[in-house]
Parts: C-alpha cells; sequence; structure tokens
C-alpha cells in the first residue's frame, strides 16, 4: 500500500512536469487533503475532489495573489496553475486506486 507521503511527491512531480509554481501545487495539494485527517483512506476524496472544488481553490488563490500584488496577470496565472494542479491531483488520486484495487477474473 502506497503512503501518504509517497502520493503526496507523485502530486508534486506531476506538479513539476506541468510547470505548475511550486508554491500552488503545495497549496491545492494540501487543501484537497486536508479532510483526510479526519476522514482516513480514500473516503476523504468525496470532499475536495471535484471539479468545482477546483474552481474554488482556484478563486482563492487568485483573490490572495491579487491582494498580495495587485498583479491581475499573475493572479490569473496562479489560478490556471491551480485548476491545472487540482485536476492533477483527482488524476494521481484515481490511478492511484486504480492500482491499490486488485482486477479479479471471475
Amino acid at each position: 500500500m502506497r503512503t501518504e507521503i509517497s502520493k503526496g511527491r507523485d502530486h508534486m512531480k506531476m506538479c513539476t512536469k506541468a510547470n505548475i509554481d511550486r508554491d500552488v501545487c503545495e497549496r491545492v495539494n494540501k487543501w484537497m487533503d486536508e479532510p483526510a485527517k479526519k476522514i482516513p483512506g480514500c473516503a476523504h476524496r468525496l470532499l475536495r475532489h471535484s471539479p468545482k472544488d477546483c474552481i474554488k481553490i482556484a478563486q482563492q488563490i487568485c483573490i490572495d495573489v491579487l491582494k498580495e500584488t495587485n498583479d491581475q496577470d499573475l493572479a490569473f496565472r496562479k489560478a490556471i496553475m491551480a485548476i491545472k494542479a487540482c485536476h492533477l491531483h483527482i488524476r494521481v488520486d484515481e490511478e492511484s486506486s486504480k492500482m491499490q484495487t486488485p482486477n479479479i477474473d471471475v
């Protein structure tokens, strides 16, 4: 069984390959997996693992960057990165789940 640390590394590796800023990737991954502290295992993925959730975190990052920098272009770029990081996170989790589910032929 894969550990949460190795899955986190997979999320970061995918972000790096997709040219997503490390700070955005870390924030998105931390936010998405925060429910895992209270809901163990894959069940936490019922929360914060949908396309709507990707929009929510991207919106928040956009707002925060705008407040910090007043740079609209940077805020929009970070928001786009957040959406990509979120979708990558979901994809990595789906692949991880497939690897953990035994294929039983009947």
